[in-house]
């Protein structure tokens, strides 16, 4: 197994930008980058054809009937994704939109480093969330960043803090 930034790489290593002729390289958003990058995003997103999404957090559900499985109608996948995101903490986000023009696959990857804190400083209880071990060695085998994830990740507000705010 692989992280998601190694599995774009890897995919996208043939890929080229569609408007300079080169390899496309994974664009990592971070909170420093985060405004200019969502905006490409969006038009990545608007021109695509299909978009693949992944993500890596710190657990999984073991028993099988929380995997995602290939049988699985997206409605089904969706609840499992959830019921484990409402647990486990999303930490990277990965989505490539990708397009098909005259036989020609092109990838935009984007990697998107994820980490909850109080932005708004509203005085809210912090973010629990439930970690395996596991995981968490298997992230760092695979060359995570804990240290960009906790600094430079992404910012979100929980549904109670958007209600508040």
């Amino acid at each position: 197994m692989t992280s998601l930034r190694n599995r774009l790489e890897r995919f996208n290593h043939g890929g080229s930008d569609s408007a300079a002729g080169r390899k496309r390289a994974v664009r990592e958003v971070t909170k420093a980058n985060f405004a200019e990058a969502l905006e490409e995003f969006k038009e990545d997103l608007a021109g695509s054809d299909f978009v693949a999404v992944s993500l890596q957090k710190t657990g999984s559900f073991s028993a099988g009937w929380h995997r995602e499985l290939p049988f699985d109608t997206n409605d089904t996948a969706y609840l499992k994704a959830k019921y484990a995101a409402e647990r486990f903490q999303v930490l990277q986000f990965a989505a490539c939109p990708f397009s098909l023009r005259a036989s020609k696959l092109t990838a935009h990857p984007y990697n998107f480093v994820l980490f909850p804190r109080d932005e708004l400083k509203m005085g809210m209880p912090s973010y629990s969330f439930s970690i395996q071990t596991s995981h968490l060695a298997y992230l760092a085998q695979e060359g995570f960043d804990f240290n960009a994830c906790v600094y430079d990740g992404i910012s979100y507000l929980s549904q109670a803090q958007e209600s508040a705010a």
